[in-house]
């Protein structure tokens, strides 16, 4: 009688076990990268939104301390434009704030007497 010998089961086993740790860490980088990309993307939305509330408190002042007009800002990179349109009891602002290729456009009306914010409409 012949006994089988099994000499190739230790080196498959050392196989899989690679193949199984290459995967993880291709894994691995694969999340990191998507984490990296996401964190920028969070990154401009966040300094987005900043610019939109500083506009919104100088939409404010402007109407409560002089008169509000249309203008055009640039801020770091960004360039923001703002049309200010007199509808009678509130103003109806039309902003766009560029950086680089990318753009964002909201509306604002803004009640001229109580100096209040009364819609904000984000258009994208």
């Amino acid at each position: 009688m012949k006994l089988k010998t099994n000499n190739g089961s230790a080196l498959q086993i050392t196989l899989v076990l690679l193949l199984i740790l290459s995967l993880n860490i291709f894994s691995l980088c694969q999340i990191t990268i998507l984490n990296s990309r996401s964190f920028k993307g969070l990154k401009e939305v966040n300094e987005t939104r900043l610019i939109e509330n500083i506009l919104l408190a100088n939409y404010k002042y402007e109407n409560k301390n002089s008169i509000l007009l249309s203008d055009y800002l640039t801020i770091d990179d960004y360039a923001i434009s703002y049309t200010v349109d007199d509808m009678g009891n509130y103003f109806y602002i039309e902003t766009t704030i560029e950086k680089e290729n990318k753009k964002h456009l909201f509306h604002v009306e803004l009640n001229k007497e109580k100096n209040i914010i009364q819609k904000i409409e984000e258009i994208n």
